[in-house]
């Protein structure tokens, strides 16, 4: 049995970019980025690619990373979920090694930033808090307190969250994180039993915000080749 099984999901359709997982950032696809987290990392001891893309099945092949099966197409669409996709990798584990992992770790790769150290530092937290799941966060940029709503009627609707009215500003209301989906940890037991990577019981991991760009659009896709380029080229240390 293994501990920690990872799973990387990169299945061919995008809504909102084309071929979105083989992308470049600088001169490497979307995709290579979580691969050589998931090689680097010193914690997974077994992970695979779920995918329905020749290609990215080929880059993850040349680069190491097993690729048991192709995804199945039902499981490749726009509204596909996650834990239908992990539990197909389950299945496929179960029937291959006789008994189920004892941990899931969940790589997306439109988390490019998030590294190998970022792996194995959620992976030992998940350990040491005895927590059955976990999840990475960073620190939001817009704040929800600073955030609006339109009603049906086109008049603005505030987003209501207790503060404490000795502090101003966002200081008065409760740090807020943004689930930047880069990692999910769940014992395999637990998510068998209640089919969620996480709920209100979940530990979660704070990564720095540069590491937390969930690539989603266009304009996230953009940023993410900017900061890479001036990390690059101006010998900043922003990952």
């Amino acid at each position: 049995m293994h501990k920690h099984f990872g799973i990387i999901p990169a299945r061919r359709g995008s809504k909102g970019i084309l071929r979105k997982n083989l992308q470049l950032i600088g001169n490497k696809p979307l995709l290579q980025f979580t691969l050589e987290a998931a090689l680097g990392s010193q914690v997974l001891d077994f992970c695979i690619l779920s995918s329905d893309d020749h290609d990215a099945i080929e880059l993850s092949k040349k680069m190491g990373i097993d690729v048991p099966f192709i995804r199945p197409s039902y499981l490749s669409e726009d509204n596909s979920s996650s834990v239908d996709v992990v539990l197909h990798a389950l299945e496929w584990y179960k029937n291959k090694f006789f008994e189920y992992p004892e941990n899931i770790v969940l790589l997306q790769p439109t988390s490019p930033f998030r590294n190998s150290q970022d792996i194995d530092e959620a992976i030992r937290e998940y350990e040491k808090t005895h927590k059955e799941s976990l999840v990475s966060v960073c620190e939001v940029s817009q704040h929800p307190s600073e955030c609006i709503m339109l009603t049906e009627r086109g008049s603005i609707e505030r987003i209501f969250l207790s503060r404490d009215e000795t502090k101003a500003g966002r200081q008065g209301y409760k740090r807020v994180y943004f689930i930047d989906g880069g990692i999910y940890i769940s014992s395999v037991n637990r998510f068998l039993k209640r089919g969620t990577l996480i709920d209100d019981q979940s530990g979660v991991y704070v990564i720095p915000k540069s590491h937390g760009i969930d690539i989603d659009d266009i304009f996230d896709l953009e940023l993410a080749r900017a900061l890479f380029f001036y990390s690059e080229n101006m010998n900043k240390n922003v990952f």
